[in-house]
């Protein structure tokens, strides 16, 4: 089984990335469990006696219904069309029928050819007359009964009485259960009424019943469209209302020391004091901003994130409440607290928070910096940029603010302008980590391979005993496919570090690769052991369990992942998937029960 792209582009983008939502990755899986379904449905005619009445006539029940939505031309497929995909026929009839029902049937049949004629011409209210006289006539329970409801479900669309569409709908695939014209219909009249996972589960049933084809006649690729259109908009939607109701929390450690640590030229000031001391001094000297601001400080210099934000706050409180408060602590307080509001992800309150540090220190180029990240996370790009080049043209020595512009530049695809800053950067200080590696990868994606491979043999030279040096090279040579190399450079990262988030990543993608997915699982568990809030990890073990076909530890690892996202983007994939993979599941025991 090959290692689905996504879940290789999750592991190689590294810590703290967006995830990805979607629909298409749950095809292979699909494809595997439900082969036998797919062979009994593909759209060459041989289909199974409870499918063949899909287009047993040229009128409203016959052909592949437009991707249009509710309109008359959901019914109007040509006669051309529907003799493509089959001979036009009635349901053969099993029952001995007295005189009186024969003629009933009879009499049913031309209700709904009339019917047809009448919807054709734009007359719904009249075809709804004549569908309902059908229904009522006919004398039988098979699945002719299927297109009678399918029809006056297609009509009630052309009305807009979308409830009364589904419930028509509904009596349909009573009658024919995977009467596929009736759970494409169902679908999208659920959708007009906002019942969007309703919608989800009759796509995903005709995607699953017909193995995903791109058959002319198939239902499957309008289906699958109209899924992949939703899921992100149910994960967008469930993500915004738990994001407003949640407390807040800090993203994993290794998230928050890769943001502060690509701030190296201009970092926050060290506190040498201990936590448990300054605490202490807190307690005897309460109104004292001096003794939060520090312990902020210490916070941050222990690695105890936790508790940074509430002291800078105080520490903000009391100065402000001083008729003269200095300045520069005043700066400095606020410059953590908006870090700090923007590692919660909570963006507009640390952009206010910005602004006010530029408002009292308008040269801050590190502030600068960071305001111009909340910009671009907004989509505010050019703003974003903006920025960024305020903080170069303040501190045209400082490595870091090239850096960071670099960054936005490379985000925004321009890749010349990215080159020129990271270039900078290292001539700047030849000893910056993250520009190196800026350097070598912006080389690698305009093309230029010997440059960015020779870079990056410089970046091991020049930082022997940084691990992250080690795991970036392992994870552009496994990219490449230099698996062998890649493994050894993995080895040594986590001989310098033994617990490195990363490095374990990789070698979780290395086993993917080498088809071995259960030891992919087990290294991801060991990488989630050192750093639990790490929500890529559990994205990434629930999208390797969806391709050993393990559906429940799927949506297990994917609810807890879901427990540790940072933002609305972030949370909003992983629900898009998660729906994705519970939406499938449902549909594949629906197919699988009315084989």
């Amino acid at each position: 089984m090959p290692l689905d792209p996504k879940t290789k582009g999750l592991i190689a983008a590294g810590l703290g990335v967006a995830l990805i939502g979607g629909y298409a990755y749950l095809r292979y899986s699909a494809n595997a469990q439900n082969s036998a379904a797919a062979e009994t449905t593909k759209t060459n005619g041989e289909k199974s006696p409870t499918t063949t009445t899909q287009g047993s006539s040229a009128s409203p029940g016959a052909g592949t219904p437009p991707a249009s939505t509710a309109s008359s031309s959901s019914l109007n497929a040509t006669t051309a069309t529907a003799t493509k995909q089959q001979q036009q026929a009635e349901p053969k009839q099993t029952t001995s029928l007295s005189p009186e029902d024969e003629a009933r049937r009879v009499s049913a049949l031309k209700n709904k050819d009339l019917g047809n004629e009448q919807h054709k011409l734009g007359k719904y209210v009249e075809a709804l007359e004549f569908y309902t006289k059908a229904i009522e006539e006919y004398p039988l329970k098979d699945n002719t009964l299927a297109i009678f409801y399918g029809n006056r479900s297609a009509t009630h669309m052309s009305l807009e009485n979308f409830q009364a569409a589904i419930d028509d709908a509904t009596e349909s695939l009573k009658a024919d259960p995977m009467y596929l014209k009736s759970h494409i219909r169902r679908g999208k009249a659920y959708e007009t009424i906002g019942k969007l996972i309703d919608a989800c589960v009759d796509y995903s049933i005709i995607c699953v019943k017909e193995g995903f084809s791109k058959g002319k006649n198939a239902f499957s690729p309008e289906a699958e469209k109209n899924l992949e259109r939703l899921l992100p908009m149910i994960g967008k939607s469930e993500a915004e209302e738990i994001i407003k109701s949640r407390a807040r929390f800090l993203p994993s450690v290794s998230i928050i020391h890769n943001y502060l640590d690509s701030f190296a030229h201009d970092p926050f000031p060290t506190e040498s004091e201990t936590v448990e001391n300054l605490t202490a001094l807190i307690a005897a000297d309460p109104t004292n901003p001096d003794l939060y601001l520090r312990r902020a400080l210490a916070c941050i210099a222990s690695g105890n994130f936790d508790d940074v934000y509430d002291s800078a706050e105080q520490a903000v409180n009391l100065l402000k409440a001083q008729e003269s408060p200095s300045k520069d602590q005043l700066v400095l307080a606020l410059d953590i607290q908006g870090t700090f509001l923007y590692l919660y992800a909570q963006l507009d309150q640390a952009g206010a928070i910005f602004d006010q540090v530029l408002a009292l220190a308008p040269t801050r180029s590190t502030t600068y910096i960071r305001s111009s990240v909340i910009s671009f996370e907004r989509q505010n790009i050019e703003e974003a940029i903006d920025k960024a080049s305020k903080a170069v043209s303040l501190s045209p020595t400082n490595p870091d603010v090239f850096l960071q512009r670099g960054q936005l530049y490379m985000l925004s695809q321009r890749a010349t302008e990215a080159l020129e800053d990271f270039q900078t950067a290292v001539n700047l200080k030849p000893k910056t980590y993250m520009a190196f590696v800026q350097l070598a990868l912006t080389n690698l994606q305009i093309g230029n391979v010997p440059q960015g491979l020779k870079l990056f043999e410089e970046l091991i030279q020049n930082f022997p005993t940084n691990p992250d040096a080690f795991n970036c090279y392992a994870q552009v040579l496994l990219d490449m496919n230099e698996l062998g190399k890649g493994e050894e450079i993995l080895k040594k990262a986590l001989e310098i570090d033994p617990k490195h988030t990363g490095a374990h990543m990789q070698l979780a993608i290395l086993s993917a690769i080498k088809q071995d997915l259960p030891n992919a699982i087990a290294i991801i568990q060991k990488a989630v052991e050192f750093d639990p809030k790490l929500p890529t990890g559990y994205d990434i073990m629930g999208r390797l369990s969806l391709q050993q076909g393990n559906h429940a530890d799927a949506i297990k690892y994917f609810t807890q992942a879901m427990t540790f996202a940072r933002n609305v983007e972030e949370l909003a994939g992983i629900i898009s998937t998660k729906r994705a993979t519970e939406i499938q599941l449902q549909a594949m025991r629906i197919v699988a029960e009315f084989k």
